[in-house]
């Protein structure tokens, strides 16, 4: 499968690899890092910035390998094998010319992003070779202004925070559209930064100058933050308020956004308990049990709201239009459950709040999950069974 020569040529069978027929060798780092494919009945190729065949944490722990990477400088294969993770396609590039221009290296260590935005630019600008080389060793501003962005000591910066799990042309695109955003060279100051929240300040601007995202860490609860936005943005506008985002993005933190949430719940369910009409729902996709109940009208589920302090009341139309049920759940502990339904009548969990959106127990999330379970198999959704 994989053989090293006695000259330290790594030769792959990419056949018994990847299923792929062909041959991939690879010089070794001293003679400068190349690599050529042989194909049945093809000349042997090479191009610099081809994606490479096969990657190379597969090559690492292959032990026949050994030779061939013990050739690579130490304290390079650990950095080679984090920015392959994000950044598949550019590795053998940068080992190309980090194995025949040692200037790169510091600048490889020290700011892997700006190499794969640097083997990017030259890869989709088909740059001579020379200025790609002489970039290696230029300064890091004059790069920037090279591959299209801004050469500022904080776009520096900016970069330097970024943590970048995948890099591709779609990145780049969004560090072109960013130079754009209210502020943007203050976002160096973040506590981190990553492209899902450059995305977002692109298509929420006012969150890029606001305090909400100044405590910002990449473990941002996200899924609660988009759905607490979501609810503030659905009771504003049944509410008549407006656009909310300018004041969503000024509260210093979640539990603050959170609070704001708490006081519309509350002023939605007392505009709606001041003109509650009577409106029936839809029979409920399953009558429930004795701690599941289904709520049957509009007064019901006003209440419901009400008394959890909670936005269920702006699912009405939903509801009524037959996409959406909601149910009270009275043991083990008080919650609304909301399901969401599909064309044949089958429920999906959607949310499951205590009082003030809080979580629920384990314990009764299992309990709804065993009555959904059993919901599904009292339903018509599957077949009959024939034994």
């Amino acid at each position: 499968m994989i053989s090293c020569s006695a000259t330290n040529q790594l030769t792959i069978d990419l056949d018994a690899v990847l299923g792929d027929p062909g041959t991939l060798a690879l010089d070794p780092w001293d003679r400068g890092f190349a690599w050529q494919v042989q194909r049945p009945g093809e000349d042997e190729g090479f191009a610099l910035f081809d994606p490479a065949a096969v990657p190379l944490f597969l090559v690492a722990r292959e032990p026949a390998a050994a030779p061939w990477l013990a050739r690579i400088p130490a304290q390079l294969l650990p950095g080679l094998l984090d920015f392959e993770r994000s950044c598949q396609e550019m590795v053998f590039p940068a080992m190309w010319f980090l194995s025949r221009y040692p200037r790169g290296v510091e600048l490889f260590q020290s700011a892997p992003l700006l190499v794969a935005l640097l083997i990017h630019c030259a890869r989709v600008g088909d740059w001579p070779m020379d200025t790609v080389v002489d970039l290696f060793s230029a300064r890091r501003t004059r790069i920037l202004d090279v591959c299209g962005l801004d050469g500022t000591r904080a776009n520096l910066r900016l970069l330097g925070k970024l943590r970048c799990e995948r890099f591709g042309h779609a990145e780049y695109r969004l560090l072109q559209r960013s130079r754009n955003l209210p502020g943007y060279e203050g976002l160096g100051h973040l506590r981190a930064l990553d492209f899902r929240v450059l995305a977002f300040f692109l298509e929420h601007p006012a969150y890029a100058t606001g305090r909400l995202f100044r405590g910002y860490d990449h473990d941002w609860p996200w899924a609660e933050f988009s759905r607490t936005r979501a609810d503030i943005t659905n009771m504003a506008g049944i509410l008549g308020l407006g656009d909310m985002d300018d004041r969503m993005a000024a509260c210093r933190d979640m539990d603050q956004l959170v609070r704001l949430h708490d006081r519309l719940v509350i002023r939605l369910n007392r505009e709606k308990a001041k003109r509650i009409e009577l409106v029936a729902f839809p029979e409920p996709p399953d009558p429930g049990n004795e701690h599941i109940k289904p709520i049957r009208d509009s007064r019901e589920l006003a209440c419901e709201g009400m008394s959890q302090h909670h936005c269920v009341a702006s699912y009405h139309q939903r509801i009524l239009a037959g996409r959406y049920y909601v149910y009270s759940v009275t043991a083990p502990e008080r919650a609304t459950l909301g399901v969401k339904l599909a064309a044949n009548g089958e429920m999906t969990m959607d949310q499951l709040k205590l009082r003030y959106n809080g979580q629920p127990s384990a314990e009764t999330r299992a309990m709804v999950a065993g009555w959904l379970a059993e919901a599904f198999r009292r339903s018509d959704c599957l077949p009959a069974d024939d034994g």
